[in-house]
């Protein structure tokens, strides 16, 4: 990317310290932290390479940004983090006078923003570049269940009996696993309940 701002012009590099950056990759077991600090803090990554044109400023993020210097986050890159808020972060990041606005911003994550943030919107104003890690979830060979599709009826009469249906997917297991669906009121009763065998469309 090149800045028509000129030299000194601000370029954020964001990188995801969350914990499912601590998973290894399906290809030569690198870990998606290890893929992060090659790509962002390398000697052939964004950050080194683009030290000379643009003042660049590195942070790590999860549920909010953190400045660093490039060895401070060498070091404190270690998928610690509990959430990965990418919105709110670069949000923060960016933040400063409208005459030092970034020229850019380069993001390395995992996944996609998982934060109440995510929800809202924001012009950043600037180009934003995103670097995925890690390879889909279903080559990693990692065990995962997931609720997909829901369907159930807007509108019904009250006492009537009425039909949920719930996608349920699996990868990363050698053989079908049941799983156990329940719907509960908003005081934790429990009024309907199945088990379904992924992939498979199950009804309470």
């Amino acid at each position: 990317y090149q800045s028509s701002a000129g030299r000194g012009s601000r370029l954020l590099v964001l990188i995801d310290n969350s914990e499912s950056m601590t998973f290894n990759d399906a290809l030569g077991g690198k870990s998606r932290l290890d893929a992060a600090k090659d790509a962002a803090l390398g000697p052939d990554g964004v950050a080194r390479r683009l030290g000379g044109p643009y003042e660049v400023e590195t942070f790590l993020f999860s549920g909010g940004p953190r400045r660093m210097t490039l060895e401070e986050a060498l070091a404190g890159l270690d998928g610690s983090g509990k959430v990965t808020a990418i919105l709110k972060s670069l949000r923060e990041a960016a933040a400063g006078s409208a005459s030092n606005a970034p020229a850019a911003a380069v993001i390395i994550t995992d996944g996609a923003d998982n934060s109440a943030a995510s929800a809202s919107t924001w012009e950043a104003g600037f180009p934003v570049f995103t670097v995925g890690i890690g390879s889909k979830l279903s080559e990693s060979g990692l065990p995962d269940i997931s609720i997909g599709e829901i369907n159930v009826p807007e509108e019904v009469f009250r006492d009537s009996t009425v039909q949920v249906g719930v996608e349920v997917r699996a990868s990363g297991f050698e053989s079908a696993v049941p799983v156990a669906l329940s719907i509960t009121t908003p005081g934790g009763e429990i009024v309907a309940g199945a088990e379904a065998t992924p992939v498979s469309y199950t009804h309470l």
